[in-house]
């Protein structure tokens, strides 16, 4: 026989305000500013586990959305 009690780790409707919280601080942004940021961001290889078909489909759509 067991002697333990599951508790939660944290308490989901704080992490929920929190989120929303956050969100409203950091506001929207434009698709041309999404655009800019992305267009800015470091090169990096891919991780081992992505195949070769899976990296030139995921650069074919992210170039395609320009």
């Amino acid at each position: 026989m067991s002697c333990y009690t599951v508790r939660p780790v944290s308490d989901t409707d704080s992490q929920k305000a929190a989120y929303a919280a956050l969100l409203e601080k950091l506001g929207r942004a434009s698709f041309d500013e999404i655009r800019a940021v992305l267009d800015e961001r470091e090169s990096v290889e891919p991780e081992d586990g992505l195949s070769a078909d899976v990296v030139a489909r995921l650069k074919q759509k992210l170039s395609s959305s320009k």
